[in-house]
């Protein structure tokens, strides 16, 4: 995500025309002429949406800011999706490391889900890259993997290991003697090495954050059979990608994305432990009152969760179709209630499709009952 700042102007964005666009990207260059294709299909779509808006004057400025927006769209790489979002006020383009499905609201509040989904999954993780003669060490944040400043000193140099080793005869016994008593002393040197390597990572590691090591053979075993970092580190990448960072990228970001799935596990543990003590709401009227009235702690939803429904203002119930005048249309129900448990100094958290089906998609853990 750009900014911090950013993200908050997008989530305070309500009670004016917004137009939020997602769509899915294509990895492989050769096909960015169909993205550009299907952009300029969707913005067409939303613009003819618009012209049927009553808010003339808003609706022109975002028709506006659409157009102007085409070359910027042009200009995005590497990534799985795109954000566009925009008001009479607002307008910014988020890419998204993760496949998402295409669609367009427009609507008094901007769609949330696939940027609350980024920033959860937006933590630090590094990944350093380990041989016998160097390691660097990366930092990664949603996709992105960027060698750390300073860490082109890690070079192993053993041929000091070397120099006071007795050669002995060059032939049998003593030949042998002296290949093992190399081995033993470059081992030794790499254990010293690799103990320096995890004493630097210390300095740049922060206790939230985790680490992923990569090695073509025993280097990433050797590492971690001295390190301190173990309970951070989620998995190893076999290969050596100093001159081929896009794949140590694309693996990385792999492991990434397993690690929250397992992550999501823990959530879904949490409910059902949760749910037997009265501290979790399930079904959609429960959860907006207890929502409403401040009680969400944490709104949990299936990551591609969006609901239309209609709400009875009166006694704060839904239905999937309209009974009276005096009901008011919601276009995503799973979008607002993020806004009101964000407003409430709640959090929101997502998982995968079918992980909460038992609870229709959606459930609440609450502060208290």
């Amino acid at each position: 995500m750009k900014t911090d700042e950013e993200y908050l102007k997008i989530k305070n964005t309500t009670g004016q025309l917004c137009l939020t666009i997602i769509m899915p990207l294509h990895s492989v260059p050769a096909q960015a002429e169909e993205d550009s294709i299907r952009f300029h299909k969707i913005v067409s779509d939303a613009i003819s949406e618009l012209d049927k808006s009553n808010s003339t004057s808003e609706a022109e400025g975002i028709k506006t800011s659409l157009n102007s927006l085409k070359k910027e769209f042009s200009k995005i790489s590497g990534a799985k999706g795109v954000g566009i979002y925009l008001s009479k006020e607002m307008k910014s383009i988020i890419t998204f490391p993760f496949e998402v499905e295409e669609y367009f609201l427009i609507d008094k509040e901007f769609q949330m889900r696939e940027l609350l989904y980024k920033t959860q999954l937006a933590i630090d993780y590094f990944v350093l890259s380990l041989t016998m003669k160097s390691a660097k060490l990366y930092k990664g944040n949603s996709g992105t993997l960027i060698e750390v400043t300073g860490n082109h000193n890690l070079k192993f140099d053993d041929d000091k290991e070397y120099e006071h080793t007795s050669i002995g005869s060059s032939t049998g016994y003593g030949l042998k003697s002296v290949e093992k008593d190399k081995s033993d002393t470059q081992i030794i040197g790499l254990k010293k090495f690799y103990k320096e390597v995890d004493h630097f990572i210390n300095n740049l590691i922060s206790k939230d954050s985790v680490l992923i090591i990569t090695g073509t053979g025993k280097e990433p075993a050797l590492f971690k059979s001295l390190s301190h970092h173990n309970s951070i580190i989620i998995g190893e990448i076999h290969g050596n990608f100093e001159h081929d960072l896009p794949e140590m990228r694309a693996k990385s970001w792999q492991l990434v994305e397993s690690y929250f799935v397992s992550e999501n596990n823990k959530i879904i543990n949490e409910i059902d432990e949760k749910f037997g003590r009265d501290l979790v709401d399930t079904g959609l009227d429960d959860v907006y009152n207890s929502a409403i009235e401040g009680k969400g702690m944490t709104l949990i939803l299936e990551r591609n969760y969006l609901k239309p429904v209609f709400l009875n203002s009166e006694q704060n119930y839904f239905t999937d179709t309209q009974n009276s005048e005096s009901d008011t249309f919601i276009k995503d129900i799973g979008s607002r209630l993020a806004h009101i448990v964000l407003d409430k100094h709640g959090k929101v958290s997502f998982v995968e499709p079918g992980m909460l089906n038992k609870f229709d998609g959606i459930a609440l853990i609450k502060r208290y009952q």
